[in-house]
């Protein structure tokens, strides 16, 4: 655990003593607001601005993984007498929690996301809290995505306009979807290169999906079904804990149902066989919306070699896509029946005694790597050697990193 500790910085022409501010902190994982460890601030509260026009600390005490998807939600008043208006209303603060620690607040290391408010000639005016990333959704009539446990609204439905902007945001900010607790790894390594490949792509497919229900980029068309990923029965657990976040259902879950012929997906089916995304299905992604292959290793064919072959492009450059287990990913419990059930995509390539892995590297020695899984990237399982890493690896590919 670690302390954070976010702040917001106005810029205004404004008399600070007219100026306060209220603001809330949201997490996208838990679908929860974040309260003040150091009880300064409470959600819904008016506060003047200090006088460098800052507000106070709010207190984090949380991992860094889960600071990394904590946004701060902004409104700005402006008072005269005992009125109170609204000059700025729920601006999505791009700065995520994680950013303020101490350390690069004292060394100034931040890249704040300043919330401007001028006036002319000291006339009050109402101006857009948005942001450049940020994409505008539009309410449609009748909501596409929608949760049974709690509907549209319910204090806790986690579909609405604001909480999906703001998995979006968080989302363009740390590219890692989350499948979390869900069978999904497949479409969460594949919306892992969309988004680290053309986030703008990404934005599209979140704005189609939330407004319309379907979306197609080049030839890929995602349309889940009504029954399927767009109502979701099981999307909480008994303790009203999210099995996904939101934004990640919409994209991930919507793609997975999309795939299925005979099966709708959704979450109330669990760890079934609709979940489960086969290398065809994959494949058949990354080819239909415009992926270039450089390489394929499929299952059956020299996992050894396939290995080797990943040496020859850089991770950073390439993605590097892995059929493989969660057993070899630091934390995760080695299984000793060695089936294909887990996808990752290499964030670093692998490593055997501090080089590449290359055929004159020993089979019993210990590996090095990344990869990025499960919302994060992972360092190799403990003691991982590259005879193991060889039986749990099902197949190899590799595509150029370009999207258009």
């Amino acid at each position: 655990m670690a302390d954070f500790y976010p702040f917001v910085v106005v810029k205004s022409n404004v008399p600070v003593k007219k100026l306060y501010y209220s603001f809330r902190i949201f997490n996208i994982s838990t679908n929860k607001i974040v309260s003040d460890s150091g009880k300064k601030i409470k959600e819904g509260v008016k506060y003047p601005l200090k006088n460098n026009y800052q507000t106070e600390l709010f207190t984090v005490i949380s991992s860094v993984d889960s600071a990394k998807d904590m946004l701060i939600e902004f409104t700005l008043y402006k008072r005269d007498g005992v009125t109170f208006t609204v000059v700025i209303d729920k601006k999505i603060i791009t700065n995520i929690v994680s950013e303020f620690t101490f350390d690069n607040i004292k060394n100034n290391k931040i890249k704040y996301d300043f919330v401007n408010y001028m006036e002319a000639n000291g006339i009050t005016k109402v101006v857009n809290g948005g942001n450049k990333n940020l994409v505008k959704l539009n309410i449609t009539n009748k909501r596409i995505f929608v949760s049974t446990q709690h509907p549209v609204g319910d204090e806790l439905d986690p579909f609405t306009k604001e909480k999906i902007q703001q998995g979006l945001l968080s989302r363009l900010k740390e590219k890692y979807p989350d499948q979390n607790r869900t069978n999904l790894c497949g479409p969460a390594a594949f919306f892992y290169c969309v988004l680290n490949a053309n986030a703008n792509i990404y934005k599209k497919i979140v704005k189609d999906l939330w407004e319309k229900g379907e979306t197609q980029v080049n030839d890929l068309k995602i349309k889940p079904d009504k029954d399927g990923a767009r109502t979701v029965k099981n999307y909480f657990d008994s303790n009203d804990q999210p099995l996904i976040p939101a934004v990640d259902w919409i994209t991930l879950g919507s793609l997975r149902d999309s795939a299925n012929i005979i099966f709708d997906y959704t979450i109330e089916l669990g760890e079934s066989p609709t979940a489960v995304s086969p290398p065809g299905d994959v494949l058949e992604w990354f080819r239909l919306i415009g992926f270039k292959k450089v390489i394929f290793y499929h299952i059956g064919e020299n996992k050894f070699k396939a290995l080797i072959e990943t040496s020859n492009y850089d991770a950073k450059k390439y993605f590097i896509v892995l059929l493989t287990s969660s057993s070899i990913l630091k934390g995760q419990t080695r299984h000793s029946n060695v089936i294909p059930t887990h996808w990752v995509v290499l964030d670093d390539n692998i490593k055997v005694a501090g080089n590449l892995v290359n055929s004159s590297s020993l089979k019993s020695q210990f590996v090095s790597f990344k990869a990025f899984s499960w919302g994060e990237s992972f360092e190799q399982n403990s003691n991982l050697t590259l005879d193991e890493l060889i039986s749990y690896t099902w197949g190899v590919y590799i595509y150029e990193r370009g999207l258009a």
